[in-house]
């Protein structure tokens, strides 16, 4: 060649003269294609629900069943194929091109016999698909060991008896709330540990928070486990982002046994954001109390006895509450929005579930969270209940709104909700940790305390 053009000129001569797809024009006749055979089915579910007697679920079932036999068909009489000329994605996307896929693999390459020319080609295209769901349908994340810890005052408390160990020494044989804090964090990890029966060693990931600056309590706690971990803050709310956490790297085969865990106590928590406890303030009746002590529970992939069915990740919500006494008025919006986004998501109501638990909203807060529901058509009185509200008998034990703190929903989830499961008398459970976000700078800085919350759906194995 006498002219040879250069890389930029080639790449526009071919774009020059390269057909032009008019990508318009293509999704309407994919949404054309795909819109018959939805149409199809639909029609083929209504015609067994209406001739047949058949329930909407057994329904689904053969609707899928014929079209795939329909998609085999025209894939037989050389049709499919005409069909995805002029729909594209339309007549790929549906169950309809996955049968497609499979048949005409089936068909091309009988020459070659059963495994070499059928079997290869098959899972050469199909069996990506098909591998991975039936894979990851058997990587349920289950809670196969948990843990409570906690001290004296909660240990007085309704739940005493159901908690797995008092420590009635506050400072747990340390020289600071702060390191007794880690103390109670490290025992929570290995008594769970422990009772999932493995070691430290067998755990891939640890996913830890506390209230503290920088975790000071999950760093003390945590480093003589030497366990590969991933420091968490969602202030009281972090057991539920520890267990949502945990669930997805067992959902995605990350790991096989991950450690979920969170603290608190009333003596650091006091420190940082209020008073010291020997300071004689008053507080208010809408005030909580945090709890000293640590829940942990191991997920893993292993079959157990309570299994993570679904989360719903929570998003920070500012309703411009500046009050640290009164925590429940500043999560209670965070946890209607998580609740109501939930049942949107799973299309579920109240009545699919024996208890929803928030997590250290308090009596305030519950108020507050009941109204907001209701007003957006879902009333939750009949199966609604606090952790705050149950680790203290809040007359006796002079708590005012109750509990609050990580170990809040954390202790009570594994003295408590998790009890109830395994012992059959919650089938299925909605597990709302709250949490207040704020700092001793976001305080003095004059800014408002957001809330958060996460959700998690939790099932008796026998469900």
């Amino acid at each position: 060649m006498k002219k040879e053009p250069d890389k930029q000129e080639y790449q526009q001569i071919v774009k020059n003269l390269t057909p032009k797809h008019n990508s318009l024009l293509n999704c309407a006749e994919a949404f054309v294609v795909g819109g018959v055979f939805c149409v199809l089915g639909e029609m083929m579910k209504q015609t067994m629900i209406t001739y047949f007697g058949l329930s909407k679920k057994d329904s689904l079932l053969y609707v899928t069943i014929e079209l795939v036999l329909l998609s085999v068909i025209l894939t037989g009489f050389n049709l499919y194929g005409k069909i995805t000329k002029f729909g594209g994605a339309g007549g790929l996307v549906p169950i309809t091109g996955f049968a497609n896929s499979v048949a005409s693999a089936a068909i091309e390459y009988q020459k070659e016999g059963q495994v070499f020319g059928i079997g290869v080609k098959i899972f050469t295209i199909a069996g990506p698909v098909i591998l991975y769901g039936i894979f990851s349908s058997f990587l349920t994340p289950y809670i196969k060991g948990w843990a409570s810890v906690a001290g004296q005052k909660e240990g007085e408390g309704p739940l005493g008896n159901a908690i797995d160990q008092i420590i009635e020494d506050p400072y747990f044989g340390q020289k600071s709330w702060e390191l007794a804090e880690g103390r109670f964090m490290k025992q929570a990890a290995m008594l769970a540990i422990s009772k999932a029966r493995l070691h430290t060693k067998d755990i891939r990931y640890a996913f830890a928070g506390d209230l503290l600056e920088q975790n000071t309590a999950t760093f003390s706690g945590m480093k003589e486990l030497e366990i590969p971990l991933f420091g968490l803050f969602g202030a009281c709310s972090t057991v539920g982002e520890a267990l949502s956490l945990a669930a997805m790297s067992i959902a995605g085969d990350f790991a096989k046994h991950v450690l979920a865990v969170a603290s608190s106590h009333i003596g650091s928590a006091e420190k940082q954001f209020r008073f010291p406890l020997e300071y004689g303030n008053q507080r208010p009746l809408s005030s909580t109390w945090t709890v000293t002590g640590s829940g942990g529970f191991v997920v893993s992939d292993e079959k157990g006895s309570v299994k993570i069915k679904g989360i719903t990740t929570g998003k920070i919500v500012d309703y411009g509450m500046e009050d640290p006494m009164n925590m429940g008025a500043c999560m209670a919006p965070a946890a209607a929005e998580v609740i109501y986004q939930h049942f949107v998501d799973f299309n579920t109501k109240p009545e699919d579930y024996d208890a929803i638990y928030t997590g250290d909203l308090g009596e305030v807060g519950k108020k507050i969270l009941l109204h907001l529901l209701r007003e957006n058509g879902y009333d939750l009185s009949g199966v609604y209940g606090d952790c705050g509200i149950e680790i203290y008998e809040s007359e006796e034990q002079d708590t005012h709104s109750g509990g609050s703190g990580c170990a809040c929903s954390a202790v009570v989830l594994a003295a408590m909700i998790i009890k109830k499961i395994t012992d059959g008398i919650w089938k299925r459970v909605l597990f709302v940790p709250t949490g207040a976000l704020m700092s001793k700078t976001s305080f003095n800085e004059g800014e408002s305390v957001v809330g958060i919350a996460h959700a998690i759906v939790l099932e008796g194995e026998n469900e």
